[in-house]
C-alpha cells in the first residue's frame, strides 16, 4: 500500500480532511472518494473580509508519468505587493522511483528570497521479511542552517506498515538521540487502517519507555469510505484517552464525498462545537472539483471563506493500458464477451462478501450499478455509445477493475 506513490484525487483530499493522520505518515492511504483520476493542478483563494472578493492565495501543479505516478510537486504563493503568482516555486517535491517502479528518494526544496535550499529528503530503502523497511529523513535545522538526521524503521505485515519507529540523530554524541523518539502503531480491518497510535519516547536505564500521545480511530462506509474519524489525546493526570475532535464525512449516489464537518470536543465540559466543514462539488464536463470552506461563528456558518478548485485529466484510452486506479489481475473474474455489443456476462468465483458493481464512462460517471449479485454468473446489458468502460467490482474492502470495449453504433 505505502509503495503506491499514485496521488490521486482521493489522496489529496487525505490531507484536506484530516491533515494530522496524513501529515504524520506517508504510508496509508484513506478513501474519500471514488473518483479515479490524477490531479494535474490546484488553486486555492480566500474571501477578503472587507471587499468579500476572492483573492488568490496559492496553486500547486503535480507532474506523473505515464503510470499516474506523482514525479513533481510544485507550491506556488502569492506576492503580498502585486497580488501575483511568483514565477519560481516556494516548495517543491521531487519523486525518484528505481526500476521496481518504488519510490527511494523524496526530495523537498524551498526557496526563500530568492534562494532554493534542499529543505528535506527522504530516502527509502525496502527491507525483506526478516529486516524492516528503513528510511532516512533529512530535515533543515533553519537555526543552524544544517540537515538534522531521523531515521524511520517500518515494521509490516501484509503491505501494510503496522508499526514505526522515529529517531533523531544528535550530532554532538554521535548516536541516536532516543528521548526526541516517536512511535507509532496502526491497526488495519483487512486494508482498511482502523486505529492510529502516536507515542513518545522517554529513555530510561531499563530502556525507552514510551507515553501515550494521540489516538485516531477510523470508520468507514460498506463500500470502504471513511465515514468518521475520531482524535483523542492522553490525559496523564487522570490517565485517560479524551476525546478533543472528529470528522465527519458524506458521500453521493456516485460515492464521492460531498461535505465533511469538523467538530471539536472540550473533555472538561463535554461541550462538542462543529467548527469548519468542507463541501463539495463535481463538474466532470470541465474535469474539475470545486471545495469550499464555511467557518461556523456563534452557531452559525457564514459565506464560504476559502475555496480550492481541483483540475484533473482523464487517461487517454486510446491506447491498450488498462491502468485507471489500481488495476487487479484475478483470474477468478471473467468478463465476456470483450468487446461487447452490449450483452456482458461476468464469472465470479471464490467471493465472500457481498458484491456490488458500477460501470463508469471515460468522464468518471456511473452508468450502471447493481448491488445484489448472488451468483457467481451475472449477465446485464450496457446500453450507450460505442468506446471504452471501465467495470469496477467491490466485495468488502477490496475493489478489482476491469476495462470493457463495447461495439454499439
Amino acid at each position: 500500500m505505502y509503495n503506491n506513490m499514485r496521488y490521486f484525487i482521493a489522496i489529496l483530499l487525505v490531507f484536506i480532511v484530516n491533515k494530522s493522520m496524513a501529515q504524520k505518515s506517508l504510508y496509508h492511504e484513506i478513501r474519500y472518494s471514488r473518483f479515479i483520476y490524477p490531479i494535474d493542478s490546484l488553486i486555492t483563494e480566500k474571501r477578503d473580509s472587507e471587499t468579500r472578493l476572492w483573492e488568490d492565495m496559492r496553486k500547486m501543479h503535480i507532474i506523473h508519468d505515464t503510470a499516474n505516478n506523482k514525479t513533481i510537486y510544485k507550491t506556488y504563493e502569492v506576492d503580498g505587493n502585486t497580488g501575483e503568482f511568483y514565477d519560481e516555486p516556494n516548495v517543491q517535491q521531487e519523486y525518484r522511483f528505481d526500476n521496481n517502479k518504488k519510490v527511494f528518494e523524496l526530495l523537498t526544496y524551498t526557496t526563500s528570497y530568492f534562494d532554493t535550499t534542499l529543505s528535506e529528503k527522504f530516502e527509502f530503502y525496502n527491507g525483506d521479511l526478516q529486516t524492516p523497511d528503513s528510511t532516512y529523513h533529512y530535515k533543515r535545522d533553519y537555526g543552524s542552517g544544517e540537515l538534522e538526521l531521523f531515521r524511520i524503521y517500518k515494521y509490516s505485515k501484509d503491505n501494510s506498515v503496522i508499526e514505526e519507529f522515529q529517531f533523531r540523530w544528535d550530532n554532538a554524541y554521535s548516536e541516536w538521540d532516543t528521548n526526541t523518539s516517536n512511535k507509532y502503531d496502526y491497526s488495519f480491518d483487512g486494508d482498511l487502517l482502523v486505529q492510529y497510535v502516536i507515542y513518545t519516547g522517554n529513555n530510561t536505564s531499563n530502556g525507552i519507555f514510551w507515553k501515550n500521545a494521540n489516538k485516531f480511530i477510523y470508520e468507514y462506509t460498506y463500500f470502504g469510505e471513511l465515514e468518521h474519524s475520531y482524535n483523542y489525546k492522553w490525559n496523564n493526570v487522570n490517565s485517560r484517552w479524551e476525546l478533543i475532535g472528529e470528522h465527519t464525512n458524506e458521500y453521493n449516489v456516485e460515492e464521492n464525498i460531498v461535505l465533511s464537518k469538523r467538530i471539536n470536543n472540550d473533555p472538561q465540559t463535554g461541550t462538542y462545537k462543529e467548527r469548519l466543514k468542507w463541501e463539495y462539488t463535481y463538474d466532470t464536463v470541465n474535469k474539475k472539483i470545486e471545495q469550499n470552506t464555511y467557518q461556523n461563528s456563534f452557531g452559525t456558518y457564514g459565506p464560504s471563506v476559502e475555496r480550492t478548485t481541483y483540475f484533473y485529466s482523464v487517461p487517454d484510452t486510446s491506447s491498450e493500458s488498462t491502468s485507471v486506479h489500481e488495476m487487479v489481475n484475478n483470474e477468478e473474474i471473467q468478463i465476456y464477451p470483450n468487446p461487447s455489443e452490449g450483452q456482458i456476462t461476468m464469472e465470479l468465483k471464490g467471493f465472500i462478501h457481498p458484491i456490488k458493481i458500477r460501470v463508469l464512462n471515460t468522464a468518471g460517471q456511473t452508468i450502471y450499478s447493481d448491488s445484489k449479485i448472488i451468483h457467481e454468473t451475472h449477465s446485464f446489458n450496457l446500453s450507450g455509445p460505442g468506446g471504452i468502460y471501465f467495470l469496477e467490482i467491490t466485495s468488502g474492502s477490496s475493489r478489482f477493475y476491469r476495462k470493457i470495449l463495447l461495439n454499439n453504433k
